[in-house]
């Protein structure tokens, strides 16, 4: 399976809403790494994170794990996810 990384995030309603793409370098990023952690801590507590895993061309929506922080080569860092489908 292909990594997510998170593209956008949209603050609506009192919840967060994530848009994923799987290039690190089109990822939402921050400037150190110490900020990506403590954002990337936040999204695993609230939990309940889907992403499009469509393999296939078959739209399919999968519980994001095994979050983790990456360095991108451009600079900053961006948070990935595992879709599990």
């Amino acid at each position: 399976m292909t990594r997510h990384y998170i593209k956008t995030i949209n603050h609506e309603n009192d919840h967060d809403t994530y848009e994923f793409t799987q290039s690190i370098e089109g990822a939402w990023h921050w400037e150190t790494k110490g900020e990506a952690e403590r954002n990337c801590c936040a999204i695993v507590e609230r939990g309940g994170i889907t992403a499009d895993a469509s393999p296939a061309g078959i739209p399919t929506r999968g519980f994001c794990t095994d979050f983790r922080v990456e360095s991108r080569p451009q600079g900053g860092f961006a948070i990935s996810c595992e879709p599990n489908i």
